[in-house]
This record gives C-alpha cells, structure tokens and sequence, in this order.
C-alpha cells in the first residue's frame, strides 16, 4: 500500500548514527563507509530523515564558537552512555568537574543531571566546585583523581596545574555515596508524568527511577526540542575527513530518539498525539479489521489479529489464510473447503510480525519515528463527521513522499478515534489526484476489538475441514 512506502528497515537503523556526518558530506571518501552513502542514496525513509534533521540544524542557533563541539560531543556521549544504568555519586563525581566548566555545562535531562536533580550531596559538590573558581587544568585534574582518564573529555590541550589541590578537594573526592541511586531509562514521551516525576521530565522520552529519593531541585533550563538538535549535533561529529560513530551505541539511540521522538511527534494542543495512538493500538489483544475500496461493494479483505497467539488470519473473497508465528506456519481453507498447511518462508515472518503490530495496515507507518518530518497532524473533529461514528474524535495525518518520477506524491490518513481508550475505530486512506485537485479515498478500514474467545471462533473455521 501507499502508505508503507517508506517503511524503515534493519539497514535504516544501522545508517541512522551517519545521518549528521552525510549532512556535512563526510562519508565520501571513507572506503568502508561507501555502503552507508549507497543506503541513503535509495532509501526514502533515511532521506526523508535526514531531511528532516537538517531543517531542524537550519533552524536552531549555532553552536558558540567558544565551544569545541568535540568537548561537547564526548562528553554528551559518557552522560548517555549510562542509559539504563544505575547511576550513584561515584559515577557523577567526574562529570561534576565538566559541570563547573560552563562552555561544557550540561542543562538537558541526562542520566548524570538527572542524578544531579535528586541528589543534594552531588549538587554541594558541583557548588563548591564551582566557588572555587578553579582553572580548567585542576579541574581535569581533580576529575581524573575521582575515575579513569577514559571517562573525561580532552580539556583542549591547556596542560593539567601541577601544583597541590586544595584540600576541600580531596574530601569531595572521598565522600561516600549517598543512598540516592537514579536509573535513566528511554520510553515515550509523557503527556502525563507521575506524581513522583517532576513535570521538568513530561517532554522527554525518559522513565526515571529514584530510590531513597531526597527532595529534587530543577536545575535543567533548556528546552525539549532545542536540545534535541543540540545533542543530534554535538554527538555525531567528524574528524578530519574520517566519520567517527557514537562510542557508545546507546548514546546514538538517544540521539536518534531525541530528535525523531521529540521534534516530530508532538500532538495537537489539547487533543491526542498520534504516539498516544501507537501507545494505545499496542496494547491491544485481538483486532478485527473490514478493510474496504470505494470501487468495490463487498469487503476487499478482513483480518483477524491474534497477539497473543501471535497469529493472523485473513479472508479474501472464499478463502481463508492463518498465520501462526509461534509454530511458523500458514494453513489456507479454499472455497471447496480443503485445507492445506506449509511452513513459513524465513524471510516472511519479519514482514508478518510488523503486519501484526501495524494492524495489516491500519496505522499509517510501521513505527511512529518512521514519519517523514513534513507532515501535518490535526485534529478536524467538527469539520469531519460520520453519522455512524457520533461520538467520536477525528484526526488528519498528511505527509508527502517522493514517488517513482522523482516528484512529491500527498498522502491523509484519516482516523476516528475513540477518545476514553485512544483506539482508531475507523482509518480512511487517501492519495492526492493532481488530475482531480484533490484527495481520493483508496481504502477503508474499520475495526473492532474483540477477546481470544472470538478468535479461536474464526480460528476453528480455517482448520474445520469437511
């Protein structure tokens, strides 16, 4: 279908780390590199990306020229790096000299600053720092007497001051942990924190978890979607003409996820996010789907989805095709009622399992980051309506992909939601016709979700034989 043009696949996801490099044609004349540049070059979705990352560059204010972005970039890297990681003051204590430093500060939601937020010893430490007014060379100095040198950034090439510490220093140096422990772990962005994460954190994709928590204190002052661009910046850098990949692959997934989750996705004010749809299709347990043509007068096909059979079954005219992924295998009842079993081919199930989380096509990409950024959300209930549907909200989705002539093709998705569960109950699919001047319906999809029991009903039909 139209929509599943710019599906993202296993090769997309490797690519994504290169995106700023490509930007600033740094790959070109990396031998083992070229395979990246050939990827781009003929895949849609990583382009549509890649256009998307660079209006956001162009739109966003450059980065001091004070600043060497490589300080930044290693040092946003190490702060990423303990993703999902059980963060205490000893792996903070390194980052505090770099806090001190303000061409280096930090003022994003990390695994570090957020640890920063709840810890009152941490913050006293980062204080007394910075009273101080300590060079940078004893900064280094004191960092590299607390951890390994691997963990801190290069301080530019000013050599570290070789004269005695002060004291105070050596005493933050051999301060013990304190109880507070915090763990930064990556999810969809909130539109409802909890009572015990403070709203600072509500627009960014982060579950956060604090034991012995001590009062926090919002420290973080940037916003969501300027840091976003600033980290996709700062982290993927180049050398020279060598591209050099995150050192850390969670610090790219962070970045990736920052700026596709957090620039692009963002809802209608005061109405339902299109993650809020993915959130809530996700959880669904079994889907029947009537999907329908405006050119034909039966059902063009109907689905049956099974996630926790991990099973799929589809009817097209007389015949009846299951799919069970547990066991890899299809059975197909034709219209004299035969039936017939073989394995699934290796190279289907991929396909079939993402049939089975996207609904066979009901949700408009496969996953929400893989949008092309041009597109436009809104909420149009009141201006759309159907009679069958009253009580139900409406949302438009309408992007544009290159078509197979090399010009723009428009695509709106069209869903009707019901609003208590955030559950598409009805999807309308639409092209652009250049010849009409307007949008043309190519399918209809409308769904019920039903329970295992009714399921194994039409299950029982496929394998009934005469």
């Amino acid at each position: 279908m139209t929509v599943h043009k710019h599906l993202a696949t296993d090769m997309c996801e490797q690519v994504q780390p290169y995106y700023y490099d490509y930007l600033q044609n740094a790959l070109q004349e990396v031998a083992h590199l070229k395979w990246v540049v050939e990827h781009i070059e003929q895949c849609a979705c990583c382009r549509d990306r890649i256009k998307e990352l660079k209006s956001c560059l162009d739109a966003i204010e450059q980065t001091p020229a004070a600043l060497d972005p490589r300080l930044q970039a290693k040092n946003l890297q190490g702060h990423f790096g303990w993703l999902n990681q059980p963060v205490t003051c000893r792996v903070v204590k390194p980052y505090l000299a770099l806090q001190a430093l303000p061409e280096l500060e930090v003022s994003i939601p990390t695994p570090i600053t957020v640890h920063l937020n709840h810890c009152q010893d941490c913050r006293r430490d980062l204080e007394t720092l910075c009273s101080l007014n300590l060079s940078p060379g004893q900064l280094r100095q004191w960092a590299l007497s607390v951890t390994d040198d691997s963990q801190i950034p290069p301080d530019g090439g000013e050599p570290a001051d070789r004269t005695d510490l002060p004291d105070i220093l050596h005493q933050l140096a051999r301060r013990p942990d304190s109880s507070v422990v915090t763990t930064v772990k990556m999810q969809a962005p909130s539109d409802t924190p909890g009572n015990d994460i403070p709203e600072c954190y509500a627009d960014w994709p982060f579950h956060i978890e604090v034991h012995n928590q001590q009062p926090a204190v919002h420290l973080l002052d940037m916003p969501a979607h300027k840091a976003a661009v600033l980290i996709a910046r700062n982290t993927a850098t180049t050398v020279g003409r060598y591209a050099v990949r995150f050192s850390k692959p969670l610090a790219a997934a962070a970045v990736i996820m920052l700026v596709f989750g957090l620039l692009l996705r963002t809802g209608t004010a005061g109405g339902v996010g299109l993650q809020n749809i993915y959130d809530a299709f996700s959880q669904a347990q079994v889907i029947h789907i009537i999907q329908d043509a405006p050119t034909s007068s039966a059902p063009v096909q109907e689905f049956w989805i099974s996630r926790p059979a991990n099973a799929m079954i589809l009817q097209q005219k007389n015949v009846l095709s299951m799919v069970d992924l547990n066991r890899e295998q299809r059975v197909i009842k034709i219209a004299s009622g035969n039936v017939s079993s073989a394995p699934l081919a290796h190279n289907e199930i991929p396909y079939l399992s993402e049939m089975i989380y996207t609904g066979c096509g009901l949700l408009p990409f496969a996953r929400i980051e893989d949008m092309p950024g041009a597109s436009d959300w809104t909420c149009v209930t009141g201006h759309i309506e159907n009679p069958a549907l009253p009580n139900a909200e409406v949302y438009e989705l309408v992007w544009s992909s290159e078509n197979r002539a090399g010009g723009e093709s428009l695509h709106k998705w069209r869903c009707y939601l019901d609003v208590p569960t955030n559950l598409p109950l009805r999807v309308e699919q639409y092209a652009f016709d250049d010849m009409v001047g307007d949008y043309e319906l190519e399918t209809t999809m409308t769904v019920t979700y039903a329970d295992q029991k009714a399921y194994n009903a039409v299950e029982a039909q496929v394998t009934q034989t005469p």
